[in-house]
């Protein structure tokens, strides 16, 4: 039986299994034929990465994923990578990259877990992007800070993310 003649949910299973130990396996697989292409494209999607120290890259990646069903539809691991610290939060470009990232959270149908590994706060516009369209997805918070040492304890960041029910690790 040729592996291209299987039903895709079977070969779903396996390309997920094979993506889980090899990613660049899964891209040759994709190169074999047009059935596979198709399946491997979505397990592709799976894990994504989104690095904020560039935010040019950034908005651009994040306008490529939101302009591409597959990717919305496949995306189960998203992971938030930069230094917030080195880009004031004031700066509008920052701010729009923060609101196509909430609208992106807002727009995946399979969510199950973000990742944050940015020393900054979690802007109030994604975590409620989480909340309110995400409710089962998990948020994992590493490289977190306060934005000062002497600050009170009313920022509603802080508060927002200290109450929230996704979060599984700070």
């Amino acid at each position: 039986m040729a592996l291209g003649s299987l039903e895709i949910e079977l070969l779903s299973a396996i390309l997920e299994y094979v993506d889980d130990a090899s990613p660049n396996t899964t891209k040759s697989a994709s190169l074999v034929n047009k059935h596979l292409h198709a399946t491997a494209r979505r397990i592709r999607f799976r894990r994504q990465t989104l690095d904020l120290s560039n935010l040019g890259k950034a908005r651009s990646r994040l306008s490529a994923l939101l302009a591409e069903p597959d990717a919305l539809r496949c995306i189960r691991h998203l992971t938030i990578v930069g230094d917030a610290h080195s880009t004031p939060i004031e700066l509008p470009e920052l701010q729009a990259t923060y609101e196509s990232l909430a609208r992106l959270i807002r727009d995946l149908a399979s969510l199950r877990g973000i990742v944050w590994q940015c020393a900054g706060q979690i802007p109030l516009n994604i975590l409620d992007a989480i909340h309110q369209c995400q409710p089962r997805a998990t948020l994992k918070v590493y490289n977190w800070c306060r934005e000062a040492d002497d600050a009170d304890h009313t920022d509603p960041a802080e508060l927002a993310l200290a109450h929230s029910p996704a979060l599984t690790c700070l």
